[in-house]
């Protein structure tokens, strides 16, 4: 196994002389449903049951109903395992010779956004085979605050408000799978996707996927 040490490659890198990087636009060539896991948390692939629709919530609303009645919890220690990735795009029909990278979007969160967050600790494992580079996901260790899981709910709550669930499952997804290039490179990449509502900006024409969040307004 060998490491590569980004704080190392950064101190030697000049940004001033870095070309230009040309991305395309994501086209989505596969989903799925993941079951919560009252229901066996299964993968369905090519299953779009998951995408919930979109619908303005009704504000104000108390983020913390719920938490102890009605609140079906992702397990901390799941793994998110780039076979997943690897069994849709197969059921895709993917070439694999013409893939360079295969990963989740986390993965390229965490990478691009190094030089802009360098007190930001990550790590990836990788493996690189018949030409194409996978990722996978490693969780880092969560640092511990005063009511995190209580936090932690409030966004899946808000996700439940604006799709009309009153029950808050966060073991339960729907992901897309989409091809596009960067730079020089053609990636294979999966997104979780919150809800879809009927104007948007989706990977495809009639596919207006939506990402929610929740945040604290500065006192």
């Amino acid at each position: 196994m060998s490491e590569f040490n980004v704080g190392n490659f950064l101190d030697q890198w000049d940004s001033s002389a870095a070309p230009a990087v040309q991305v395309s636009k994501p086209r989505q060539i596969h989903c799925w449903t993941k079951t919560s896991k009252d229901d066996g948390g299964d993968f369905c692939f090519g299953d779009t049951s998951g995408l919930l629709a979109y619908s303005p919530p009704s504000l104000p609303a108390d983020l913390n109903e719920g938490f102890e009645t009605a609140y079906t919890q992702k397990d901390d220690a799941e793994a998110s395992p780039v076979d997943t990735i690897i069994q849709a795009g197969t059921a895709a029909a993917v070439d694999w010779s013409k893939v360079t990278l295969c990963t989740y979007r986390n993965n390229l969160n965490k990478v691009l956004l190094t030089p802009v967050a360098l007190d930001k600790v990550w790590d990836v494992d990788a493996c690189f085979w018949g030409g194409t580079l996978f990722l996978d996901i490693n969780k880092a260790a969560r640092e511990e605050y005063p009511n995190q899981d209580k936090f932690v709910y409030y966004g899946y709550k808000f996700e439940a408000l604006c799709t009309g669930q009153e029950h808050v499952d966060s073991s339960s997804e729907f992901a897309v799978l989409v091809q596009y290039r960067l730079g020089s490179h053609s990636v294979l990449m999966a997104a979780e996707i919150d809800c879809a509502k009927e104007e948007g900006d989706g990977p495809t024409e009639g596919e207006p996927y939506v990402e929610l969040k929740t945040y604290r307004m500065p006192v």
